[in-house]
């Protein structure tokens, strides 16, 4: 109806400005962009000094960009994200005393990664109108970004007290998490879903919650509302449901959402690892080995599944592969200590005892408490006649763990 009249304006009087800036809004909301866009170029071109119709095509030129990024086009979504910061900076350099403006190129600033740009621009966005809440919830998206998360919370619960909306929730959540207060996120995932009962995200965040918290009964009811929600979200949250089933000993569960996982994401590289979890736990190793191989060849610096395929190797006697894979993951991660220990136990089982002494030694140099590696080499040196390095050895794992006293 709004197009209608807009329409009935512009046949009588085609230059009036306002006309086709309102008609470029109504279209923009009825999502037909190119009508919309072509509407705000007129009016710019009616009115050059129009700051209104430059902050709505800008506005605009950000929506484009971020479909264009859903859809993988990198290099189209940063054309439209540059084509909104100049619109932007134009409506400001027009009216430089309105908040909307800020706020919109504080959101530019970001996606582009210019946080501190970002930041600048929110604060005068916040200076300029203290009571928008946007602002200050979109600066707590940058405190988010740069693992600020006191100031992010700090400024979602100033954007909550102006008025409530489940985003802010939902997010302040995600900061609570990441400082590991559970309660409050819990708490604040749970207002979000009240305020916005098909919330997917706050579901799958709560169900994460929930899945730290060891509640796996909880995380896969979360996980299982997000996805009747939205049956084609991302096979992530099918994998995380499958880690809950997992952790519950239900593997039958745990299968069947991993393979909806790699259904959904037939590239997602730790829906393979995960199926091959439960591969191991079920006893099917070699369709395990299927999928540890999978996931390698998708994310060839992936280490863990390059040390679950090696456990599967060693239980099935196959050192000299397990030996290999672990050397790989150890080439990925040098600096993680256990996977040095899991090696070293290959090649004590292998008979290779200087080798395993090695990697003791390696470990213990990564992580001097680490009391296992200690224990370890103190039965290779056993084996090995060292018994006097064998008892020091076995001493230091003692006074760190009485589990380790002989």
């Amino acid at each position: 109806m709004a197009i209608t009249d807009y329409n009935k304006v512009i046949t009588l009087n085609n230059n009036y400005v306002d006309a086709y800036n309102n008609r470029g809004k109504a279209y923009a909301t009825l999502e037909k962009y190119d009508e919309a866009l072509a509407d705000f170029t007129q009016a710019i071109e009616l009115k050059p000094d129009f700051a209104l119709a430059y902050y709505n095509r800008g506005n605009l030129y950000f929506v484009l960009g971020n479909k264009d990024m859903e859809l993988g086009e990198v290099k189209l979504a940063n054309d439209n994200f540059n084509m909104a910061f100049k619109d932007l900076s134009k409506s400001i350099e027009l009216d430089p005393d309105d908040a909307s403006v800020y706020n919109s190129r504080g959101a530019v600033y970001g996606i582009l990664g210019n946080f501190e740009q970002a930041i600048n621009d929110y604060n005068r966005a916040i200076e300029l109108k203290p009571t928008f809440n946007y602002p200050y919830y979109h600066r707590g998206l940058i405190y988010v970004e740069l693992e600020e998360y006191n100031l992010a919370i700090a400024d979602f619960t100033k954007a909550i007290k102006i008025a409530e909306f489940p985003a802010a929730y939902n997010l302040r959540g995600v900061a609570y998490y990441n400082l590991g207060n559970y309660t409050q996120a819990v708490a604040d995932y749970t207002k979000a879903i009240q305020l916005y009962p098909s919330y997917a995200d706050a579901y799958i965040n709560r169900g994460d919650t929930y899945y730290d918290l060891g509640n796996y009964y909880q995380a896969i009811a979360d996980y299982s509302q997000a996805i009747e929600l939205d049956p084609g979200t991302s096979a992530i949250t099918y994998y995380k449901r499958g880690k809950a089933y997992y952790a519950l000993g239900r593997y039958n569960s745990g299968l069947t959402s991993s393979f909806d996982s790699i259904e959904f994401g037939p590239n997602y590289t730790y829906a393979y690892d995960g199926r091959g979890n439960i591969y191991i736990d079920s006893g099917n190793y070699n369709l395990a080995i299927v999928d540890y191989t999978k996931a390698v060849e998708l994310a060839p610096d992936f280490a863990p599944a390059y040390i679950n395929r090696a456990i599967v190797y060693a239980i099935l006697g196959n050192y000299p592969q397990a030996i290999v894979d672990y050397s790989k993951a150890i080439e990925i991660e040098p600096e993680k200590a256990a996977t040095y220990v899991y090696r070293g136990n290959i090649y004590y089982y292998a008979g290779n005892y200087n080798s395993a002494i090695s990697d003791y030694t390696k470990a213990i140099e990564l992580s001097p408490d680490y009391a296992l590696a200690y224990y370890n080499r103190s039965i290779v040196n056993t084996l090995s006649g060292n018994r006097e390095q064998a008892t020091a050895d076995n001493n230091i794992a003692c006074s760190i763990n009485k589990g380790y006293c002989k």
